[in-house]
């Protein structure tokens, strides 16, 4: 694992399993919430976002199977793992709880050494098969290429949108990287939220690093996505700074050379590529569209507000 703090959520409407399992993983580099009935796990997963969710079968208020099929339905927990905790152990039960969706599948009474193992050794392959960014938990480079590339293959009509954020160095260089840091994040939430909003199930939020983002959306939603991915951060950016920044309606900083430069008030600039009427042979001709659109884009004048631009090039008629 990557060493930082992992979010476990145990939802099993038994107290006393909760209390083992909590006290199982407690020393190592987790912090716990609990659920004791489906409705309040599905709702912690979704306002929390965990890194993994150890799942009981038969709870009050949607039962494990129901709250796995939520969590997989939905863009924010869908690559969340998660580990089934039955009293039930045939083979049948375990393929089942495989086959819709589970990462593993562990049978009561668990000896709790050979559960700690089993979180640990999911983490570890979620690491290491979504390569999430430590910062945001949101899918890297080798996840966003991996997406793209099925659609690609299925012949499913896309939208590829690049997001950057206009003028955060300056930013980070005034207000230091833990506050950088806190605007990531920040971005990222509101990406989520925009896509979660957009019921679009099968939307997904990548991290390329940096304040660079990546939506691959439904190609119909996206442009509700990006009229209110900008709308959400202009209304969050003057947030960001303090008081006297917001009224002049830009911050200073020195370059190398000793001379000042004015900057703006944080944007957003997203490009959109659709694989609509478009033969993209890959992933990268895709990237290699999304970033000289974003570039062309970023050197127009800016007007302080966030904004977008849509590739409206046709291939395909």
């Amino acid at each position: 694992m990557n060493g930082s703090t992992r979010t476990i959520l145990i939802a099993d409407d038994d107290a006393a399993i909760r209390g083992v399992v909590s006290r199982g993983l407690a020393g190592g580099p987790y912090r716990i919430n609990t659920a004791a009935d489906g409705t309040a796990a599905l709702e912690s997963a979704l306002a929390d976002k965990p890194d993994l969710v150890l799942l009981d079968v038969n709870m009050p208020r949607h039962s494990g199977w129901e709250v796995l099929a939520e969590l997989r339905g939905s863009p924010r927990t869908r690559r969340v793992p998660v580990i089934m905790l039955t009293a039930r152990g045939s083979v049948a039960d375990k393929v089942a709880g495989l086959e819709s969706g589970a990462d593993d599948y562990v049978a009561k009474p668990f000896d709790i050494k050979e559960l700690r193992a089993r979180v640990e050794s999911v983490l570890r392959r979620d690491d290491s098969e979504h390569a999430c960014h430590p910062l945001t938990r949101l899918p890297g480079c080798p996840a966003i290429a991996a997406e793209v590339g099925r659609r690609l293959r299925l012949g499913l009509p896309f939208a590829y949108v690049y997001a950057d954020v206009d003028n955060f160095k300056a930013y980070n260089d005034v207000y230091g990287y833990v506050a950088g840091d806190r605007v990531i994040q920040a971005t990222a939430g509101i990406l989520e939220g925009c896509v979660l909003a957009a019921k679009d199930q099968s939307g997904f939020v990548g991290h390329v690093g940096g304040d660079d983002f990546v939506l691959v959306v439904d190609a119909a939603a996206a442009p509700h996505v990006v009229w209110q991915v900008t709308g959400n951060f202009d209304g969050c950016a003057p947030g960001f700074y303090d008081q006297a920044a917001v009224r002049r309606g830009f911050i200073e900083t020195s370059d190398r050379f000793g001379a000042t430069h004015r900057f703006p008030l944080m944007t957003l600039t997203m490009a959109v590529v659709t694989s609509e009427g478009r033969l993209f042979q890959g992933y990268e001709e895709i990237v290699q569209a999304a970033a000289g659109l974003k570039r062309y884009f970023k050197n127009r004048p800016a007007n302080g507000k966030s904004q977008f631009v849509f590739d409206r090039r046709r291939e395909v008629e």
